[in-house]
């Protein structure tokens, strides 16, 4: 054990690294209450439990990498980190990762959680960042629950500014016929300038879950967001594929709510393979873009709501999803436009073809380079 359960500041940086992995099984800072520098814990791989309650605040970066026991941070009184905030390959094992953060207001780098719980029993784990003003750089939430689902939960309802990109990908995954993936809420309500470009990439994602298993449903709040510099990108969220091709799926809803968005510079737009299902059923998808007035790359919906196969015996078709696209305030696409099987299902048994409708919502489209639509439920062409 490492004891300084006296300590209350540091002056400088503060650093303890396991190279023997193994020989710590418990750290005590819990009266640690300062750090000026930076502070990295690593390689501790017995720690189940890291008590910072009395931490304050940090001056540099906060680096917590390779503690593959850990099932719990208590960070409960931290209130700004002056660098990065990172939790980096930590709780790999936890059947529950908890997490607490409520009082964090400002981190001036990144926030950056990758593989937590990721291979646990699918519990569910919630980052609930209830104070959290601005992130200085990029903030990424990746790999959570990723191997064997669980509901994940991203709140910061009072974040304004991400100084660069956002990526929230592969979360509430599932890898397992006996674990289904989990749902998917980012609540992101606030934010009105984001610096980079916003990736939201196979969340709810399930892939070989077996017969009559269904894929998660996925939440984007991002409402409030006015300006972002790059490519958006809504990729295979709520997807699944049952592993087996005698067996049906049903693939979860995706909503994305980013009504208030207005430019992007100089990025595409890229929507693609949400509410998929490899045998299966379709599942619903909605996306808000209400107020993005110019594309300056590409705008592309492929294989949303999109439901491939059917097997004779299992009595169901390969309805598709419902999908609307809303985009009142467009009015010039520099690049292509394409949209190919969206609301479109297949049954490759009988050779049968399903559509859903597609309500869409283009009505000041005015100039694209190319368009090119193919076997999508469009109902209405007259804009």
């Amino acid at each position: 054990a490492i004891e300084a359960s006296t300590l209350v500041s540091v002056g400088g940086d503060l650093r303890l690294d396991d190279t023997s992995w193994g020989a710590v099984e418990d750290v005590e800072l819990d009266q640690l209450q300062s750090v000026a520098g930076s502070m990295e814990l690593s390689f501790m791989d017995q720690v189940t439990r890291l008590d910072l309650a009395n931490l304050e605040e940090v001056g540099g970066d906060l680096d917590v990498q390779y503690l593959d026991a850990l099932e719990e941070v208590d960070l409960g009184g931290l209130v700004s980190v002056g660098g990065d905030l990172r939790l980096f390959d930590v709780g790999r094992y936890a059947d529950d990762f908890d997490i607490d953060v409520e009082l964090v207001e400002e981190v001036g780098g990144s926030v950056e959680f990758y593989a937590m719980a990721y291979y646990g029993d699918g519990g569910n784990v919630e980052f609930d960042f209830a104070a959290l003003e601005a992130v200085g750089s990029s903030l990424s939430v990746t790999f959570v629950n990723g191997y064997y689902g669980g509901d994940v939960t991203f709140s910061a309802p009072e974040l304004t500014t991400i100084g660069d990109g956002a990526t929230v990908s592969y979360n509430g995954r599932s890898y397992s016929s006996s674990d289904t993936p989990g749902d998917v809420e980012i609540d992101l309500s606030a934010v009105e300038t984001l610096g980079g470009s916003l990736n939201v990439t196979g969340n709810g994602r399930g892939y070989s879950i077996g017969n009559n298993a269904s894929a998660g449903d996925v939440e984007l709040d991002m409402s409030s967001v006015r300006s972002m510099q790059g490519t958006l990108l809504l990729q295979q969220n709520g997807y699944c594929d049952t592993g087996n091709s005698s067996w049906h799926c049903y693939a979860g809803s995706f909503a994305a709510d980013l009504s208030s968005l207005e430019s992007i510079g100089n990025g595409s737009v890229s929507i693609d393979y949400n509410g998929y299902a490899y045998w299966g059923e379709g599942g619903d998808v909605s996306v808000f873009l209400d107020s993005l007035t110019s594309i300056s790359g590409y705008l592309r919906f492929d294989y949303n709501g999109y439901a491939w196969n059917y097997r004779g015996y299992t009595g169901r078709y390969p309805y598709p999803g419902e999908v609307t696209l809303i985009f009142t305030d467009l009015e010039t696409v520099s690049g292509d436009f394409d949209m190919y099987q969206s609301g479109y299902g297949y049954d490759g048994y009988y050779g049968g073809r399903y559509f859903s409708d597609v309500d869409w919502d283009f009505p000041n489209l005015r100039e694209v380079y190319d368009i090119r639509i193919y076997r999508s439920g469009i109902r209405d062409f007259d804009d």
